[in-house]
């Protein structure tokens, strides 16, 4: 079988079977076909919402270079680092109250000889080497950053779903309703449900406030360490339309 159809599970083989789509000897299989086959074995949920999930044919796999691992990498590393709140503060032996007064004279004593009561060597008294708040931050440019999140969601390719109205589910916002029409599009390995939107939503805000397993996103600040974490990418088809996503979606 040519390897370009690889992805194509076995539910799909045999629909094109079943529906004499093509031979698979040959194996020659049009893009609209393709579609089709996805749009015929969308989970219907509702009347008003259709569910269908996405192929690589859908892709412009070509438009990236081969070496956008690397981009990712570093997209994933420069988020991760900023993110850092690097606040763990303690104080040295001058930061310490008290300790001005030597303990005790220099000699006759029997005594190690000892100037403060503040020195890292006392109970009581300052850090050496401790740590303290500092700023890190990497940086990386902006074309790299859109060819990593590209890629990124390019590598989820089979766990993206989309709805061709996502409004309905977000006018009708409550943690139960959303929940059970998540349980229904699931798949057993599927756990973390990235939710892309336009623009902020209260009503979605409040319905997912309660539910771990749901994280959301908009369109101006979704970045790639929330995609790659996700198990089911849901979006509707307006957003598609965005320039983030332009070069990605055919």
């Amino acid at each position: 079988m040519n390897s370009n159809y690889d992805y194509l599970n076995e539910s799909d083989i045999k629909f094109i079977k079943n529906n004499k789509l093509t031979d698979l000897n040959n194996f020659k299989i049009t893009k609209q076909q393709i579609n089709e086959l996805e749009k015929s074995e969308s989970i219907p949920i509702t009347n008003a919402i259709k569910v269908f999930r996405l192929v690589s044919t859908d892709f412009l796999l070509e438009s990236l270079v081969s070496s956008s691992k690397y981009v990712v990498h570093r997209a994933v590393k420069t988020q991760l680092i900023n993110n850092l709140q690097l606040t763990a503060s303690t104080k040295t032996r001058s930061e310490v109250r008290g300790g001005g007064k030597k303990p005790w004279k220099q000699k006759g004593t029997g005594n190690a000889r000892a100037g403060s009561s503040r020195s890292p060597l006392w109970r009581g008294g300052g850090v050496a080497f401790g740590p303290k708040p500092k700023k890190q931050y990497l940086k990386i440019n902006k074309k790299e950053k859109s060819l990593a999140l590209k890629n990124s969601f390019i590598n989820k390719k089979e766990k993206w779903l989309l709805l061709e109205n996502l409004g309905d589910i977000l006018n009708e916002s409550k943690t139960r309703l959303l929940n059970s029409f998540l349980n229904e599009i699931r798949r057993s390995s599927e756990k973390k449900f990235l939710l892309i939107l336009e623009n902020e939503n209260e009503l979605i805000k409040k319905a997912t406030r309660n539910l771990k397993n749901v994280d959301i996103r908009y369109v101006s600040n979704i970045d790639v360490v929330s995609v790659l974490k996700a198990d089911v990418i849901i979006t509707s088809l307006d957003i598609l339309k965005n320039s983030k996503f332009e070069g990605v979606f055919k």
